[in-house]
């Protein structure tokens, strides 16, 4: 895993020439795809020229969360030809982070870029063994197909959200931080939305609710006060039959739009940009395969933009790569046929190579499909993993925190769910079986009890409601309470010049001053009373940088 605090994005280089008059990216820390990010890292990105320390160059970088506040709160900082960003919050374990570097960066001569980068990155996840205690099942409303987790009211926990088929209806129920949920809110989206998805897309700091609405040919919004109450439902209308969407950043001006895939009159992608406050131009549409099932994102082929994935369900088991130019316009390739029905696609790094793979369920052959990305968008089929009784949905999760992302299947027609390991190269062994209510269709993993590994839900469609299992740990489980009470340190001044107090530490602690790389800058020795003055070395650039003494700690930013 060492690849993820060093290497630059090779890829896009070629694409962007770097003169005397032009702006390019040439490296970005930790690299795009990484699948095991430090959770307390930041993030750095280099230029090819000195920035301008102006609000288009800083304050134009987006960041995301996919489970935790949407966009994540925190202050980029220009230093030099580096744009470094620390998140407010912690990076939480095996989440998607999306970044966007925005073509308002420029540099101090006044150059800009070319066209901007968005990339992926995923948290790393700890402790865990792979093994689960005994579930927990969970009500919900009629056919449950799939659950979305996320932290909807902004205390710190996963919260889930569960689509259900038969009523029209979302399940939102909250966490108390030890994986158990509460009775929940019941709230009305349209006629079969076979998913809940959760996204920041008014960017205010808060998960928003969505679902493609089978029957009403809909998408449905919620939009959150940022509390975990709902507000008036929004409706957009799209292409007949919308079976599945995910948000993404298509364009790279920050905010997240939708991919739509629907299979009834019109077998296509809709595409719908937002303007950055919540609200969504007309579709534009792109002809896809047969009977398109779901929907992914990432960038295949390293030109810093979000390319499209579609598993199509019908005779010939397609594929469908759409390659984006950067401007959030697809052209349609086959990207694999493989003669299956095809339910689900997944889109990460098994064999830790720096590009993205795919993992493939299909339904005929009973199996998870794996094909190797070649760097360039080209996929090969390299093996298969048995997942008899119609495989549904696979996630691509690190479950035994081991830093490289393993797999969890469900298995429709024989109510199990199966987690198979990865050895670092993709080669995957199966290790555990898990019995679910009838029909388990959505899988969905996240830290449920806050011990930094990556617990399980299983939605069952047909009796059974949604289980829930706790990842065992390999080590000592930290409870919320106690990771928040030592959570961080006190710091000031914050900003800081040539030196800062840190306070609050336990007697003669050892404080330990880290860069974005992780490399140590400086230390010092607290005294009796927990307290220290902390000089900074003259040479230190300005930046944001990780404090940390024991268990605790803080970010100070150095002007």
């Amino acid at each position: 895993m060492k690849r993820y605090f060093l290497g630059p994005l090779a890829l896009l280089l070629p694409l962007l020439p770097a003169t005397a008059q032009s702006l390019t990216i040439t490296e970005v820390l930790p690299a795009a795809n990484a699948t095991a990010i430090p959770r307390l890292n930041g993030l750095r990105i280099r230029f090819s020229q000195p920035l301008a320390p102006d609000a288009g160059t800083a304050g134009g970088l987006r960041v995301f969360s996919s489970q935790y506040s949407g966009r994540l709160p925190g202050t980029p900082t220009v230093s030099g030809n580096t744009l470094s960003f620390f998140p407010g919050n912690d990076f939480q374990p095996g989440e998607k982070v999306l970044v966007t570097v925005p073509t308002t960066v420029r540099s101090s001569s006044g150059a800009t870029l070319a066209r901007p980068l968005v990339y992926e990155l995923t948290a790393s996840a700890q402790g865990g063994s792979g093994t689960f205690a005994a579930p927990v099942t969970l009500g919900a409303g009629a056919s449950p197909f799939n659950a979305a987790l996320g932290d909807v009211n902004n205390d710190g926990y996963l919260d889930m959200v569960v689509a259900n088929l038969g009523g029209g209806t979302v399940d939102v129920r909250t966490n108390n931080g030890r994986g158990t949920f509460g009775a929940g809110t019941r709230l009305r989206v349209g006629d079969v939305p076979f998913w809940a998805q959760l996204a920041d897309l008014d960017a205010d700091g808060d998960l928003d609710i969505l679902t493609p609405d089978f029957s009403t040919s809909t998408i449905s919004i919620l939009p959150n006060d940022g509390k975990g109450v709902f507000g008036t439902r929004k409706v957009l209308p799209v292409a007949a039959g919308p079976q599945h969407l995910t948000p993404t950043d298509i364009d790279g001006d920050g905010d997240l739009d939708l991919l739509v895939v629907s299979n009834l009159a019109d077998k296509v992608m809709s595409v719908l940009r937002n303007d950055g406050t919540g609200n969504f131009a007309a579709p534009v549409t792109v002809a896809v395969g047969y009977y398109p099932w779901f929907v992914a994102a990432a960038d295949v082929d390293g030109d810093g933009d979000q390319d499209a994935l579609v598993a199509d369900y019908d005779v010939d088991g397609t594929v469908d790569l759409l390659r984006n130019d950067g401007t959030g316009t697809f052209t349609r390739s086959v990207a694999l046929r493989l003669n299956g029905e095809l339910s689900n696609v997944a889109a990460t790094d098994m064999d830790d190579d720096g590009d993205v793979d795919l993992l493939i369920t299909d339904t005929r052959q009973g199996a998870v499909v794996q094909a190797r990305n070649d760097g360039q968008g080209t996929f090969t089929v390299v093996a298969t993993l048995a997942a008899p009784g119609l495989p549904r949905i696979v996630v691509p999760a690190d479950m035994n925190g081991d830093g490289y992302p393993d797999l969890v299947v469900s298995c429709q027609a024989s109510d199990r769910v199966l987690v198979a390991l990865n050895d670092g190269t993709g080669r995957l062994t199966l290790s555990a079986t898990l019995t679910t209510g009838r029909e388990p269709v959505g899988v969905a993993t996240g830290d449920l009890d806050y011990d930094g590994d990556l617990d399980l839900v299983a939605v069952n469609i047909g009796v059974g409601g949604v289980n829930t299992w706790l990842n065992n740990a390999a080590g000592p489980v930290l409870h919320a309470g106690a990771a928040q009470a030592a959570a961080r340190l006190q710091l000031l001044p914050n900003p800081a010049r040539a030196a800062a107090t840190v306070a609050g530490v336990a007697p003669r602690a050892t404080i330990v001053v880290l860069d974005a790389l992780g490399r140590q800058v400086t230390t010092a020795t607290a005294d009796a009373a927990g307290t220290v003055r902390l000089n900074l070395p003259a040479s230190l650039p300005a930046g944001v940088y990780l404090v940390r003494a024991g268990a605790a700690v803080g970010r100070l930013v150095v002007e």
